[in-house]
């Protein structure tokens, strides 16, 4: 049961480090450039043609994000203390008998 509870606290741990990550990539990375050419490619994290609306979903999207992996995160400290005290305990009763 310890071992379960370890495993799933390390892909909560992966999930949260990664939702971060894109919270983090949302909000720093921006770019938008009005061109007669409308080739999607010169655009990083636009949305719409005003950069202050796309400021504002951009940063809607980190609270999202950062706040999702804020809670996988500790998610997953709480499920690797669970799985500490499970497996020292499985290994008390094992000695005991």
């Amino acid at each position: 049961m310890g071992g379960t509870l370890k495993f799933f606290a390390s892909l909560f741990f992966i999930a949260g480090v990664i939702l971060c990550g894109i919270g983090f990539y949302k909000k720093d990375f921006y770019s938008y450039y009005k061109s007669y050419s409308y080739s999607s490619s010169n655009y990083v994290n636009a949305y719409v043609g005003n950069d202050a609306d796309n400021y504002i979903i951009n940063a809607s999207y980190f609270a999202g994000y950062v706040s999702l992996g804020g809670s996988l995160l500790v998610l997953g400290g709480l499920f690797s203390i669970g799985g500490c005290i499970v497996g020292a305990i499985e290994k008390k009763v094992e000695n005991k008998q």
